[in-house]
Order: C-alpha cells, then structure tokens, then sequence
C-alpha cells in the first residue's frame, strides 16, 4: 500500500510538471505569433522546435494522466467540476492532435513556402504556378494533417457538449472558430491545384457587388468579370458591364415579384440575380443567366464588394493604372471608383459615359494582377493571407463552386455566403435598396434582439430595427430613375428598401409593423397594402418582408414579436441546467450595424456560463453588444429549478 500510495505521488507530481511544461510552451507559441507580423519575419525553424516540445510533453502527460483519464468520463456527475473533468480526454486529445498537424505542416510545406519567398523574391516571377507545384508535391502530407484535424475537430464536438467551467469555456472559445476555419484550409490547400487548371482551363464568374446599393448578397452587381487559370496561371481576366451580359434576342423569365412592384421590373436579369441572400442559391441563378447570355460554361463564382477591394490592397499594397500612372491604394481605392464612375468636367451624362462608366473596374482588376505577378518588390505574403481572411470571413468576398467537395469546405469555413441551418433562435436581417440610387451608404442601422425564456425552454422574443439615415435632411421622396452626374449625389437620395426578418421556421409571429408607402411615392402609382410578405425561405427559415422609404436625416423603427416553442428555444442538457443557442447571420457588404440582445432568463435562473462574455448582468436579465461584423454567435447555460418546471407542465 505503500509503495502504492508513493507511486501514486511520484506519477501525481510528474504529470504536474509535464502539464506546467507544456503550458509553458504554449506560451512561448503565443509570445512568437505575437512578436511576429510577417512571414519574412518569423523564425519558422524555432516555431518547429517549441512545437515538436509541445508534442512530447502531452504525450508525457498522456502517459502519466492514463490512470486519471481512464476515470474520468464516469465523474461528469460532481458539482461544479464535474463537466470539465468528463472532458479532459477529448480535451487532451484536441491539444495533441493540433500538435501533430501543425508539425507536419510546418516541416513539409514551410520550406516550400520560404522557397516560394525567395524565389518571388529573386526573379519576381509569378507566384501562382510555384505555389500551385508545392501544394500538388505535399498532397500526401496535406491529407495526414487533415486527418489529425478531423479527428480533433470530432473530439471538440465532444467538448460542446460537457458543461465546462466559466473561466476554461472562455479560454477554449477560440477554438469554435479557428479549429473548422484551419481544417477547411487545409482541405483547400488540397483541391488548389485542380481548381486553378492543373487538369485544364478554369472559368470564374466575378459578381462585382456595389454594397452603396445594398442587395441581399452585399449589394447591386455592378460589373461581371470573367477569370480563366489554367496550370496555375491566370490567362485571361476582362470585365464588363452587368447590362452588357444579357442577349435579349432570347426570352427571359418573370422577376422576382418584389422587384416587379417596386422597380416595375418586365424581366430577370443578371444584374437582379443576387435577390437571395443565401448565396449559393444567387450565384447559381448568375452562373446561369452568364452562361445563358454569353455561352461560357463556369466553374464557380466569386462575388467581392468594394470592401473587400480595400482590405486587399492593404495586404498586397499600392498599385499603379497602367495608362493613367494612377495610384491606387486601400486608403483611396473606393473614392478613385466613386470618382471614375462620374462623368469627366464638361462630359454630359450621354451614351459615351454610360458605356466607360465602370470600365475602371477593370483596369484596377488588371493593375492588382500585375502587381501580383510581376512585382518589383516581395509581396508580404502573410499580410496578403489576412486581409483575405478578414475579406472572407466579414463577408466581402463570397466563393461558390458547383463541386460538392469543394462547396463543403467552403460551408464548413463559413465563406459560402449561405443562410446556415440552425437548429434553436435565429436572426438574419437583409436588406434590398430598391430605388435606383446609393442611399445604403449614408443608412446606419441598430438591432434590438429581446428574448424572455420560459420554465419549458420556450421564449417570447422582440426585434426592433431602427434605420437612421444620415443624409442631408430636406426634399421630398420621388421615385425616379435618374443618374447624378457626382456620385455623392446618389447617395442624398431616399432610400426604398425591402427588409426581410429570417426567422426559425418554427417561430410563430404575434405582431408585426405596418408601413403603407403612399401612391406618390412609387413607380406604380399605387400605394402598398403595409402588411408583411410572409413566406418559407432557404435554410428552413421564414421571411417576413416589408418596404418602406427613409429620406436623408430621417428615422424609422419596425417591431416584430414572435413565440419560440417549448424545449425549442433553450433545452435542457443536464439536470435544472438549461442551453439557450442564438445565431445573428450578418448580411454580406453590410458593416454599419449594431446589435444588442437580452435574455431574460426564467424566474429563479442564475447563469452557468456564457460565450461570449455578457456586457451585463441586471437581474436576471443578460445583456451583450456587438457591432456585426462576422456572424454573431451565442451559447447561455443556465440552471433554474425543478420545481418551477413541473410548475409550468401541470399548468
């Protein structure tokens, strides 16, 4: 019993210092990834090193924790603790796992990389075909590395499910975002090669999105570009204008019947196909009307706001127009688009500035391929890499391709752009100018979600949105189809927007705001009924739809209540502990909103935990805050008591 008890000491001792070792390590990653802004900068092959220590103190934690991790699953039970020591194997699990994948990706494509450095770096060459060859040469150890993140991303599913302690919970929540997003990138970094022509030519429809007029995707399709790669290289890259796709010597379909009422639409056109803010379904529409109106079969689309366009010339840098010897920057590339699309001093707004008005679109296209290819100086490539992340993950930039592999991975990384199943509460805003100005880029608007949870995981919930429009106040609101000959003008417009509220399929509407347009203020001459539009929309949602116009300084709230059912809005994952889940999905090319959302919590509920953390806590009332710039996640556990439950079921 002894000698027991004095193992039992030696090994308690060992695990702990192996524990505080591997922490140790893990700090000294973060004090590297912080200390380091360039991939120039950093030291890769010290990187290896604090990793590959890494991996050999968790397996020594591994060994001397067995006894412990063998037990711990039947412990789930005790107070407090109990949740977080049942997961310490998956947990251990994640951490190894990690370890592994991050080794076999930095020693097998790290060199590939730094030689992709130098060799831009030397002769300045395009970069796409050699980065194209390192990818197909390290496929076999893209795929072990994927394996060790599947395998990490399934015990982290596991995780989700214990209740944690509040302090772990926060310290794991980046893993819910970064653990999909770098698995997706790896099963990326597998299919590149074939998706920019290894095997054969690659078309990629360009949906150039105008966010200034706001539509359910990000915003009117102002311009459609058409990029062709083939072994890694982009051969050909031409944009033109949206109108200018169309063949109207061929019949079209009847439009969506929004626009039919409020822009008095006869037919579909590309330049409408975005209407569904669930982009998958919008750009197969477009890649269909493309292909209809210029016979070029397509591989997938790609859909970029002129956010997006700033973002990446922060990473790639200045550029200059080939024929002007303008320079283009992130800090004045949406005033140089603003400004070209104006008519030259002294040109009227005639047929030869209707066909020239976004041809810049395409010279800056060209003059970021240029710089891309042939740059004078080594690109940063890191800063490239996150300013495109940024650009996809706030929703800038939307991808869409029509292979099933290739569309899970960009679902899974969330840059599909698609309205997401969500199996509990659930709200996505989108907005549809639809007055044939760009109003939407002087409109700011605030969201109020409300949520009362009830005893039998239901809720009572309100949204308020209020829309202020910034613009100078004064002039009435005429519905016309006119062009300003200064773009700013366009903006001091009235606003005629459509709003759709996407809500569960299962939530039931009590009320709903009424807003009648009168007859003088649209196309048709008729005035709106005020009621809602109520219908099923994509991802098993419903949507409510309304219109109603803003003048510049005006101001407009609509209200909205509806019932959650029993055991749908919050369920119940232990004994009196509840789980309240929300999803907020941000519209694409929309970054001026605020939200605000309150639980309030059942009579005699305490919270657990939240991710995130509250801004908060009034009673029993939770409060958060956010400006959405990415979608808006909420995870609540709370306990309430027993009690109070049957009370509720016997009534």
């Amino acid at each position: 019993m002894a000698l027991l008890a004095a193992a039992f000491v030696i090994n308690s001792v060992l695990l702990a210092w192996h524990a505080r070792s591997a922490l140790a390590e893990l700090t000294e990653l973060r004090y590297l990834a912080a200390e380091h802004h360039g991939a120039q900068q950093l030291d890769w092959t010290k990187v290896r090193l604090v990793l590959r220590r890494v991996e050999q103190e968790l397996a020594a934690v591994r060994w001397h924790a067995t006894p412990f991790l063998v037990l711990a699953p039947y412990l789930g039970w005790l107070p407090e603790y109990g949740g977080t020591i049942a997961a310490a194997p998956h947990l251990l699990e994640i951490a190894q796992s990690l370890a592994e994948a991050s080794l076999v990706l930095l020693d097998e494509l790290a060199p590939r990389l730094e030689q992709l450095r130098q060799n831009t770096t030397s002769s300045y060459g395009d970069p796409l075909p050699i980065l194209v060859t390192a990818l197909s040469d390290t496929a076999p150890q893209l795929a072990q590395a994927e394996v060790h993140l599947s395998w990490a991303e399934a015990q982290w599913e596991q995780v989700q499910q214990a209740p944690l302690t509040p302090w772990l919970a926060d310290q794991l929540t980046p893993l819910a975002r970064y653990l999909p997003l770098l698995r997706s990138l790896v099963q990326l970094a597998m299919v590149t090669p074939t998706l920019l022509g290894t095997d054969g030519p690659r078309h990629y429809l360009i949906l150039a999105q105008n966010e200034d007029e706001l539509r359910p995707t990000g915003g009117f399709i102002s311009a459609a570009g058409l990029i062709t790669f083939e072994r890694g290289r982009i051969v050909a890259l031409k944009f033109d204008d949206s109108y200018a796709v169309d063949d109207l010597s061929k019949p079209y379909p009847e439009p969506p019947e929004v626009l039919r009422r409020t822009m008095l639409a006869d037919l579909w056109l590309f330049r409408d196909t975005n209407w569904s803010p669930d982009f998958p379904t919008s750009a197969r529409i477009a890649a269909d009307f493309y292909t209809y109106g210029r016979g070029m079969a397509l591989d997938g689309v790609i859909a970029l706001d002129q956010k997006a366009l700033q973002y990446l010339l922060e990473g790639l840098g200045a550029v200059t127009i080939e024929d002007t010897g303008e320079v283009v920057n992130a800090d004045n590339v949406i005033e140089a688009i603003r400004t070209h699309w104006a008519p030259s001093p002294g040109q009227a707004l005639n047929q030869a500035w209707w066909v020239q008005r976004k041809s810049f679109m395409g010279e800056l296209a060209e003059a970021m391929r240029r710089k891309l290819e042939t740059a004078s100086e080594p690109l940063n490539w890191l800063a490239l890499a996150q300013a495109a992340e940024r650009a996809l993950g706030e929703k800038h930039i939307l991808l869409y391709s029509p292979q099933p592999e290739v569309a899970g991975i960009l679902n899974r990384a969330g840059w599909d752009g698609s309205i997401r199943h969500w199996g509990s509460d659930y709200l996505m805003v989108v907005d549809a100018n639809v007055g044939f100005n760009k109003a939407s880029a002087l409109v700011t608007k605030r969201i109020e979600h409300a949520v009362t949870l009830d005893a039998t995981g239901g809720a009572e919930v309100q949204v308020s949105l209020t829309y202020h429009h910034t613009g100078h106040p004064g002039g009435e609101c005429r519905p016309e189809v006119r062009y300003d000959p200064v773009y700013a003008q366009m903006m001091q417009r009235c606003l005629w927007n459509y709003v759709r509220l996407y809500l569960p399929i299962e939530a039931i509407p009590l009320s709903t705001p009424r807003v009648v347009v009168p007859a003088e203020e649209m196309l048709s001459g008729e005035a709106t009924h005020g009621e809602v539009d109520s219908s099923p929309a994509e991802g098993d949602k419903q949507s409510l739809g309304l219109l109603f116009v803003l003048p510049p300084g005006g101001q407009i709230t609509l209200e909205y209540r509806y019932r959650l059912p029993n055991n749908w809005a919050a369920h119940q994952v232990a004994s009196n502990t509840w789980r309240y889940d929300l999803l907020v999905q941000k519209q694409p090319g929309c970054d001026d909103t605020s939200v605000q959302v309150r639980v309030q919590l059942p009579s005699g509920g305490h919270l657990v935990h939240s991710i995130p953390a509250p801004q908060a806590i009034n009673g029993n009332q939770i409060i958060y805050q956010t400006e959405l710039r990415r979608d808006w996640q909420l995870e609540l556990v709370y306990t309430q008591n027993a009690g109070q439950t049957r009370g509720k079921d016997a009534q």
